[in-house]
C-alpha cells in the first residue's frame, strides 16, 4: 500500500461513520465530513463533485442520507465507468475487546486495523488514489464515484437512488466496478451481485 493510499485511508478511518441503526443518529454528521475529505482529496486530482441527500422509504430511516458523487473527466473517452462504494461500517461491538480505539487507523505488522479498513475505507482510498494518477498519466477519461453513507443497514436512501438520479439526468454509465470484500481467502474467489 503506497503512503498516500495508506494516509487517506487512516484519514477516512478516523471518522466514525457507524451506520445508523434503530434512531441512533449519530454517525450521520461523521458520514458527511468523511464524505468532504474524500470531496477534497478528488477536486486536487481535478474532479467534480456533488453531495446527494436522500431521506425516507423506510419505517425506521426517516432522516437524510449524503451521498457524494464524484465525476473525473478529461479529453473525449468513449466509456464511462463506475464505482460503487460506501464510508459508513457497522457497530465496533464492545470497544473494550479492540487492543486500540476502532477509529485508531493503527498500521501493525503490516495490517492498518479500524472500523472499515476492509469494509470498505480501504478500497475507497485506494481507488481514489488510483484516480489522481489515472488523472496524471492518460488522455481521455470518463470515471464516476458514487460513495454512500447507506449501505450497512436500510440501504434505501443511498446508491440505487444516486444511480436512478443520474438514469433521469440521462448520464450513461457502461460499466460498473464495486469495491466490497467478497472473497474471505483468495481474491476473485467470488464474484457477487452488489444491491
Amino acid at each position: 500500500m503506497t503512503s498516500d493510499v495508506l494516509l487517506l485511508a487512516q484519514n477516512l478511518i478516523h471518522y466514525s461513520t457507524t451506520t445508523v441503526v434503530d434512531g441512533n443518529k449519530e454517525g450521520l454528521l461523521t458520514v458527511e465530513d468523511c464524505l468532504f475529505e474524500l470531496a477534497r482529496y478528488a477536486e486536487r486530482s481535478g474532479a467534480t463533485w456533488s453531495i446527494k441527500r436522500f431521506e425516507g422509504g423506510h419505517e425506521k430511516w426517516p432522516y437524510p442520507v449524503s451521498n457524494l458523487v464524484v465525476t473525473w473527466r478529461k479529453g473525449s473517452a468513449d466509456q464511462h465507468l463506475c464505482y460503487l462504494g460506501h464510508v459508513d461500517t457497522v457497530p465496533a461491538g464492545n470497544a473494550a475487546l479492540w487492543d486500540n480505539s476502532p477509529i485508531s487507523a493503527q498500521v501493525k505488522d503490516g495490517f492498518l486495523y479500524g472500523r472499515g479498513a476492509t469494509d470498505m475505507k480501504g478500497s475507497v482510498a485506494a481507488f481514489f488514489s488510483a484516480m489522481a494518477e489515472v488523472m496524471q498519466q492518460q488522455d481521455n477519461v470518463h470515471v464516476t464515484a458514487v460513495i454512500t453513507g447507506d449501505e450497512e443497514w436500510a440501504a434505501v436512501n443511498g446508491t440505487a437512488k444516486v444511480l436512478e438520479q443520474m438514469k433521469e439526468e440521462g448520464i450513461h454509465v457502461d460499466s460498473f466496478l464495486v469495491g466490497e470484500p467478497s472473497s474471505p481467502d483468495l481474491l476473485g474467489t467470488h464474484v457477487k451481485c452488489g444491491r
